[in-house]
Parts: structure tokens; C-alpha cells; sequence
């Protein structure tokens, strides 16, 4: 049987994560990047086409976005409402730098409304 009050708060979360990529990607279209849907994602060890499903078919990929400007600055950005990445997450994006990719998390500011960025967090164990 569904909880219907979990039901709603993941329809809410959803439609808010949602907006708020729409919000970082206009930052950083108004700051001079142009900015694509990152639809590959890590797996087994590798950069491979990200697999939709049924409930996630438009967000595809790890990162969210791949961004560059006209000098040639490509960067992976993450957007993550509360700033926070799961295990999972922190690992992939060690393995994309360990690439050379440059990877931000953008997250929501302190007024709720602007978007701030953070490199990725150090991972435990990791030498700064």
C-alpha cells in the first residue's frame, strides 16, 4: 500500500530539483557558458551512456550539465538543492577529475533563492 504523504513529498522534490537545474542552467548561461545535458554516466568503471527508465527519461547522466565557454573552459556541474552527494556520487566525480574533468556542485544559497558552487568535497582518505 502507498503512503500517500511520502508519494506527494517525492512528486515535490522531484518538481523542485527540476527547477532548480532550470535556475543553474540560466546562471550559467548568463555568465557565459554555454551549456548542454551531460547524458553519459560512470559505470563499472567507465564513461558510458547513461539507461533512462519510465520515471527518470528527461534527467539522464551523472553530472547534470556540461558547460564551456568561447575559451575553450569546460567544466561537469552537479546540482544539488542541499549541496550534499551521496557515496556513490563523490566517487564518480573522483574518477571523471582523475580524467581531467573539472566538476562543481552547484546548490542553493543561503537565502534559498541564489545558486552558490563548491568544488567537490574531499573524499575520506584523500590528500588535500
Amino acid at each position: 500500500m502507498k503512503d500517500h504523504k511520502k508519494v506527494a513529498m517525492g512528486k515535490k522534490s522531484r518538481k523542485d530539483g527540476a527547477a532548480f537545474e532550470l535556475k543553474v542552467r540560466k546562471w550559467l548561461e548568463e555568465n557565459g557558458f554555454f551549456v548542454d545535458r551531460w547524458t553519459n554516466n560512470v559505470r563499472d568503471g567507465e564513461i558510458r551512456p547513461a539507461r533512462g527508465n519510465r520515471f527518470g527519461s528527461r534527467t539522464l547522466g551523472f553530472p547534470d550539465f556540461v558547460a564551456f565557454d568561447l575559451e575553450g573552459f569546460l567544466i561537469l556541474v552537479e546540482c544539488k538543492t542541499n549541496g550534499i552527494l551521496s557515496k556513490d556520487e563523490k566517487e564518480k566525480i573522483k574518477f571523471l577529475e582523475e580524467r581531467g574533468f573539472t566538476c562543481y556542485v552547484a546548490y542553493k544559497g543561503d537565502d534559498g533563492k541564489s545558486v552558490e558552487f563548491k568544488e567537490r568535497p574531499r573524499l575520506r582518505g584523500e590528500k588535500a
